[in-house]
């Protein structure tokens, strides 16, 4: 497995790749493994981000949410990283969830870990669904992805990197997100 934390993995890891129509597969797959691992815990797990969205393009991550009771997270957690595989880091960025995150045959996995009925797996989900049924947006996010990854592979440290990326994405996501909640 190469090393998720250097430049160069990072600069990969913000390459924009179209759409690929295995993305499901890959998410199906890797959702089996995790499944037979956590045997016997409550779980629920789900596909979101953009290799969830059709024809949306991004950087190509399998991004996975397992919703567990608050009881079970950190025995998830410890299940991941040894029987599985995925390098643990705490928060990925984000305070609600744990993070996880592999490579497997040269494709990226996050897995983030939260409890049931968290407010950011509804409003991902939510997210997720909302585009898949509106192709023209979903191209409009694709696109702003796009450009998102070409700003910030021109960064030199994963701070920049990140800022950017969100920075760009920020007004089409705002966006939908308003459009969203008027079609409630």
């Amino acid at each position: 497995m190469s090393n998720l934390r250097d430049l160069t993995s990072l600069k990969e890891k913000y390459r924009f790749e179209e759409y690929d129509d295995n993305y499901p597969e890959l998410y199906d797959s890797e959702k089996d493994r995790i499944r037979k691992a956590l045997v016997g815990i409550e779980i629920k797990i789900h596909h979101f981000g953009s290799t969830s969205i059709k024809n949306v393009g991004g950087k190509g991550i399998i991004d996975i949410f397992i919703e567990c009771s608050q009881s079970d997270i950190q025995e998830v957690s410890k299940i991941l990283v040894p029987k599985l595989g995925y390098e643990f880091r705490a928060s990925g960025g984000n305070t609600n969830r744990l993070f996880h995150q592999i490579e497997i045959e040269g494709r990226r996995y996050h897995v983030h870990l939260t409890d049931f009925d968290n407010d950011e797996v509804i409003r991902s989900l939510a997210f997720r669904d909302f585009l898949n049924k509106r192709p023209n947006l979903a191209k409009e996010y694709s696109d702003t992805k796009r450009l998102a990854s070409v700003r910030a592979i021109k960064m030199n440290t994963r701070k920049e990197m990140k800022q950017v990326y969100m920075a760009t994405k920020k007004s089409v996501i705002n966006k939908i997100t308003r459009m969203m909640a008027k079609s409630d």
